[in-house]
């Protein structure tokens, strides 16, 4: 049975809700979500995200991919289709993709060894949205990709940059998704990266999102001789990033909120 052949976005895009928009623009920026992210982040049933995703799919929106990453079965996620594609360039001013790019995208991100390291970190963000969706006065108010966070950050290298509100306060904060695979001295060099942008002007808080107690000990160990003035603190995959407690590498002391970190300057929230 041949493939069905995917229409012309413009005689589509009529079909695409605000929240399918905002999924396509996620699915741009941070390669690819689980089925199960998807659904926390933007629905309230199970069938109602299915249903969703497959209407999506057969108007071209998105692409299924399944991918074996441990565990008792593959991990399915979700990525641009080409029309999803050729709608997130049209608005943000590119050129639109041609076919074979995109099949040679998805096939690279498919492939990839830091899939799962991606999944990570897009976890913590669409925790974050989740949360935000049940607790008034709450917003995830930017998730930046490595690569825009690159583009505005040159001097730094994190997995991601995130601005959080709550409470009336605004923070910014780089994220360092670790999973304990490497030697805790491995952020040492990524530590003079962040200290050498304090003398540009980047001066914003460092989250370590670690995977176990025991990891966050060996962090805070290797760490604390190398922070001077940065503001660096660890958090635990298992809590939930808004509510987790964080600790201040360097200092003793309680548990903070993410809210918690220093406000932004209100005319400068970048």
């Amino acid at each position: 049975m041949s493939a069905v052949p995917v229409r012309d976005l413009v005689n589509v895009i009529h079909r695409l809700t605000p929240r399918d928009e905002q999924l396509l623009m996620w699915l741009h920026h941070h390669q690819l979500l689980t089925g199960n992210q998807i659904l926390r982040a933007l629905f309230g049933s199970q069938r109602a995200a299915q249903l969703r995703l497959s209407t999506l799919r057969d108007l071209g929106f998105v692409a299924r991919v399944a991918r074996y990453l441990g565990g008792p079965a593959a991990r399915v996620g979700w990525t641009l289709g080409l029309n999803g594609a050729r709608y997130t360039h049209a608005v943000l001013g590119l050129a639109s993709p041609r076919s074979a790019v995109l099949a040679q995208r998805n096939a690279a991100i498919a492939a990839s060894p830091r899939l799962g390291h991606q999944i990570g970190v897009n976890e913590f963000f669409i925790r974050l949205h989740a949360y935000a969706r049940h607790h008034a006065g709450c917003e995830l108010a930017e998730w930046w990709s490595e690569q825009q966070t690159a583009a505005g950050y040159p001097d730094v290298h994190p997995d991601a940059y995130g601005q959080w509100s709550a409470g009336g306060r605004r923070v910014g904060f780089f994220l360092e998704f670790e999973t304990g695979s490497q030697h805790p001295t491995a952020l040492i060099a990524r530590l003079d990266d962040y200290r050498s942008a304090t003398e540009s002007g980047t001066c914003l808080p460092i989250l370590i999102w670690v995977s176990t107690a025991s990891h966050e000990h060996a962090v805070h160990q290797t760490l604390a001789p190398h922070i001077g003035d940065l503001l660096v603190v660890t958090g635990l995959h298992p809590d939930e990033p808004a509510e987790a407690g964080l600790l201040q590498i360097g200092r003793q002391g309680v548990r903070m909120r993410l809210s918690d970190l220093p406000a932004l300057p209100s005319p400068d929230v970048r």
